[in-house]
């Protein structure tokens, strides 16, 4: 059986060159895909906010998905990438939610809430405040 290698120790390094790259070179590529997945990102929250103003809920993951293959956007991305982009969305929306009631503890605000999935609002809306109001 041969003898375990500490993680500290040089035979644990593994060594690798780094080639820099030219910054017009991964500007000209990146950008693009960067600017597809933030439009898919903000129609995520557009979509939420939209269907919970219409009908009263808040939209499944994969009511999203189904809603924004329709758009040019999502065929800018590869088709995994996209999803990806959704599911950190709803992830986001759930760390969210989860803070919100850690932070929110056993308050009488607590009890008086319903617990539902609330979009995130990251812009720099006043909005009033209230008990319910996500």
């Amino acid at each position: 059986m041969p003898a375990r290698v500490k993680k500290n120790t040089a035979e644990h390094l593994i060594l690798t060159k780094v080639f820099p790259l030219p910054a017009e070179w991964y500007r000209d590529v990146f950008t693009p895909k960067m600017r597809a997945a933030t439009r898919i990102w903000n129609a995520c929250k557009w979509e939420s906010d939209e269907t919970h103003k219409r009908e009263g809920r808040w939209p499944t993951e994969a009511q999203i998905k189904a809603r924004l293959k329709e758009f040019a956007t999502w065929r800018e991305l590869a088709a995994q990438s996209a999803r990806a982009v959704v599911e950190e969305y709803f992830q986001a929306v759930r760390a969210y939610n989860t803070h919100r009631l850690m932070v929110i503890g056993s308050n009488a605000l607590r009890a008086s809430s319903p617990r539902r999935l609330c979009a995130p609002s990251f812009g720099r809306k006043k909005r009033p405040a209230s008990k319910t109001a996500c």
